[in-house]
């Protein structure tokens, strides 16, 4: 793992897997310190130099969430590579936010929020001004059978329809964030979980075969997670 190499054009991932191939029989916390000497320092420096040259921000997300899923589950509940994680959202945030890119912005904000919700850590104060990125490393889903029943039972129920989407792609660790400079008929395009899909009057229009069709909130969960 000391020369292991981060390219995201180009990511080679075999000496990440056969490391945590050895979980079972090395202890959690070796393993977490080899991480912690020979990967994410690296993995923060390439996510800094890359969104110092104005990226395509979906790339960037894309792969944010594509390490992430490389991670079993012991690993990303670690207090460190959760911590690591969240620099990474930081700095995110932080790049979109001082460059000009239309949607960048809200959608970086709306993606990191949702991350850290479901990493069940507390949302960070809004980001200092915008400063040269490379410095930017800190220190140290079907629609409700009974919708009435269920305002009722839970005051926190959503109370738009858009809420309720979003609180199903969380609950099922799902990506749901607006695409930048996308929109059907004047209705803002979002990316929720593999497929791309918009809201018109509560209802759920999804993209499948170059059209839009209609669809329950329960088949675009189960067709976002494919």
């Amino acid at each position: 793992m000391q020369e292991f190499v981060i390219n995201p054009h180009q990511q080679i991932l075999e000496p990440l897997h056969w490391m945590m191939s050895w979980r079972d029989i090395i202890a959690l916390p070796h393993l977490i310190s080899i991480l912690e000497k020979n990967l994410f320092p690296k993995w923060l420096q390439v996510l800094c130099t890359w969104l110092s040259n104005m990226p395509n921000y979906e790339e960037v997300t894309n792969w944010y969430l594509g390490w992430k899923s490389q991670f079993p589950e012991e690993f990303l509940n670690h207090a460190y590579v959760k911590d690591q994680f969240n620099r990474a959202l930081d700095i995110m945030n932080r790049a979109a936010t001082g460059y000009f890119q239309p949607g960048a912005k809200e959608n970086m904000a709306y993606f990191a929020h949702n991350e850290r919700r479901q990493m069940g850590t507390i949302s960070a104060p809004p980001p200092p001004p915008p400063s040269a990125v490379l410095n930017m490393i800190p220190p140290t889903s079907g629609v409700s059978h009974h919708p009435a029943q269920d305002y009722d039972r839970n005051p926190s129920y959503p109370s738009s329809f858009k809420e309720l989407v979003e609180k199903m792609a969380i609950d099922h660790n799902l990506v749901f964030i607006p695409i930048p400079g996308k929109s059907h008929e004047g209705k803002q395009v979002y990316r929720f979980g593999s497929v791309v899909m918009h809201l018109d009057r509560n209802v759920i229009f999804m993209f499948d075969n170059q059209s839009w069709i209609p669809v329950s909130l329960n088949t675009l969960i189960d067709r976002g997670k494919h």
